[in-house]
């Protein structure tokens, strides 16, 4: 399953070496394409659920595009026990989209121009899983595409983040 920026911006482009793509945020998407796997549902199936394509001898197939969640603070944290076995860096993303459009961007193709967000509280939920998951955090990184776009946003992550420790 390919997945990502470059296949969601340009879908037609998916070759026949992969088997599906996903197409826009890929959560609800993944979760219905492992969950039809797994029940071994048919491809006429796997290729109706709401963002996935394909190309099989040269024709492509695709279903309906995926919806944006519009909600992103009902996506659960990422299971991140793993960090410790490889001493990954921990990371996260604390809203998707973009105010801007600039021509060099695919903000505009993967996220529009609509900001969404968690409440501050998400946020320090979040960076507190962090530290309580990983051992000797010592940085984590944002990769908001515009980290905290808005300071009164940040103040309110760092002010609910410094009360839990």
């Amino acid at each position: 399953l390919l997945g990502g920026v470059h296949i969601t911006s340009a879908p037609m482009t998916i070759s026949d070496d992969f088997d599906y793509g996903a197409v826009g945020e890929g959560e609800q998407t993944f979760l219905e394409f492992v969950e039809a796997l797994d029940r071994g549902a048919p491809e006429a199936e796997i290729l109706a659920i709401p963002g996935i394509i394909a190309r099989r001898d040269g024709k492509f197939f695709g279903g309906a595009p995926r919806a944006f969640i519009p909600d992103i603070s009902t996506i659960p944290f990422p299971d991140r026990h793993m960090f410790n076995r490889y001493r990954a860096v921990p990371s996260l993303i604390t809203a998707r989209g973009c105010p801007y459009k600039c021509d060099f961007c695919t903000n505009r193709v993967l996220w529009t121009r609509k900001v969404r967000k968690p409440p501050a509280e998400r946020v320090a939920d979040e960076i507190a899983d962090i530290m309580a998951t990983i051992d000797d955090v010592k940085v984590i990184v944002f990769r908001d595409d515009i980290v905290f776009i808005k300071e009164d946003y940040v103040r309110e992550v760092y002010e609910i983040t410094a009360e839990k420790y």
